[in-house]
């Protein structure tokens, strides 16, 4: 349903929306007037608090809004969302967000009139499907590579929606000691194990983390069966395409074919347009 509280007579949407997208290092922030583009995003370090991060982002939101009214604030944030309590719920790396009650915050900061709040892989997804590497496939399946690794799924551009979203860096690809996805190739973890920032790892750490992830990107095509997976994220950049794909079809053994396996064309501003992406289907589609 249209939300007509939203709109002027003629259709077109009342004040302005800002998007954001909320991440164990990073914040960005755009503002949107006709859902159609955006603004530059401000990007800033997350703050470790959760008391800076949202006075901060209420500052970054009242900057943007230039004190006029605000139609709503749309975006992600990393981890499991409980959207009836507007909390969230699990996140390994933002731990100081669990719990906190944040659209209740950022609706009292901003005074913006509704906030609403996703999975930031979700929206990345939606960014990548619509407007990224993902444009003009029917089924896209998404994977965060970051300081952690979500992920999510869209099919004709539009987003799967679960009761917490869906949280593929979680699926354990090593019965045995249990390790997950993102234990193995996150960047929070490679820190903690290697001693040294992810960007500084060599080569062959970076192969063997090629043949891991693969792993993981070979079960998310097993669940969800798409025309091509998309990977995103600061770690993408030293892992091999290639390799993955090699290592996919290796075994390979229910479909006719492995999906196109390519790196993501948004880049860090992914879950920006997916936030855009979500706030048009809110607010201007039948």
């Amino acid at each position: 349903m249209k939300q007509k509280n939203f709109l002027q007579s003629n259709g077109i949407l009342k004040g302005m929306v800002i998007l954001f997208d909320i991440g164990g290092s990073r914040m960005r922030f755009a503002r949107s007037d006709t859902l159609q583009t955006f603004t530059e995003p401000i990007i800033v370090d997350t703050p470790p608090t959760y008391e800076d991060a949202i006075v901060e982002a209420a500052q970054i939101i009242g900057n943007l809004a230039k004190g006029e009214s605000i139609t709503a604030i749309v975006g992600g944030i990393a981890g499991a969302i409980d959207v009836q309590k507007g909390t969230l719920h699990a996140s390994p790396n933002m731990r100081a967000w669990i719990g906190k009650t944040i659209i209740k915050d950022l609706e009292r900061l901003t005074g913006a009139k509704r906030v609403v709040l996703k999975n930031d892989a979700d929206l990345a997804a939606l960014g990548e499907a619509v407007a990224g590497a993902g444009k003009g496939y029917q089924y896209v399946a998404y994977l965060t590579i970051s300081t952690g690794v979500g992920g999510a799924f869209v099919a004709n551009q539009t987003l799967l929606e679960t009761r917490y979203g869906t949280e593929p860096g979680h699926q354990i690809i090593n019965e045995q000691t249990g390790e997950t996805l993102e234990e193995v190739v996150g960047g929070r973890q490679l820190e903690k194990k290697y001693g040294k920032k992810p960007k500084d790892l060599g080569k062959a750490v970076y192969d063997e983390l090629a043949k891991r992830l693969a792993v993981g990107v070979h079960n998310i095509i097993q669940l969800w069966s798409p025309d091509v997976v998309v990977l995103g994220g600061s770690q993408m950049r030293d892992i091999s395409i290639s390799t993955i794909h090699q290592e996919v079809t290796r075994r390979n053994v229910m479909f006719p074919y492995v999906p196109d396996i390519t790196v993501s064309t948004l880049g860090s501003i992914n879950g920006i347009h997916g936030a855009l992406a979500y706030a048009q289907k809110l607010f201007l589609e039948e």
